[in-house]
């Protein structure tokens, strides 16, 4: 082979290699755009399929929360009744048990106190009380006052604390005064 033949036969490998690269090249941008295309079809469906779950998911939620809203709103008015059901009953138990209590202590040759279970009842203690302490300067202990009126002990306490608390009668180790 001639130098000029081999020169020729080089220029033609050259061009033959550079069609081919151009060819390859045109074949990936050809890929590329399609590649392109399909991807921003993709996400167009995926920003679709966003949307409309946020909007379902929205209503979902304004739905549940209309319903619970009802069912608290049930819930409380059911509480609300049973309530004031069991305070009826606390109310009317009380009552039985002082009544007890009245029978109790007349069966023991005490004097009972017939009040009922109301607030009314208990500030008849405290004015029972207060008087009693009036007339005692020297101070009483709760014992006597117990006695004396004829109630139990834990209503009596109760009874002496809101007139300590009223400022109406001063406690000084054991023994009640009226202030």
């Amino acid at each position: 082979m001639t130098l000029a033949e081999e020169m020729r036969s080089l220029a033609q490998d050259i061009l033959g290699s550079l069609e081919g690269r151009a060819t390859a090249i045109a074949e990936i941008k050809r890929e590329t755009r399609h590649l392109r295309s399909q991807t921003r079809a993709g996400l167009g469906t995926l920003h679709e399929a966003q949307e409309t779950l946020r909007r379902e998911l929205g209503e979902s939620l304004a739905q549940s929360r209309s319903h619970l809203q009802s069912e608290v709103g049930a819930t409380l008015q059911a509480f609300g009744r049973e309530q004031k059901t069991v305070r009826q009953d606390i109310a009317g138990a009380r009552n039985e048990w002082r009544k007890l209590s009245v029978a109790a202590h007349s069966s023991k040759g005490r004097p009972a106190h017939q009040g009922t279970a109301s607030s009314h009842g208990m500030v008849d203690l405290g004015d029972r009380a207060f008087q009693y302490l009036t007339d005692r300067p020297k101070g009483t202990k709760m014992a006597e006052l117990e006695k004396a009126l004829g109630i139990p002990r834990i209503q009596m306490a109760r009874v002496l604390k809101s007139l300590v608390e009223a400022n109406k009668v001063k406690k000084q180790d054991l023994l009640y005064f009226a202030a």
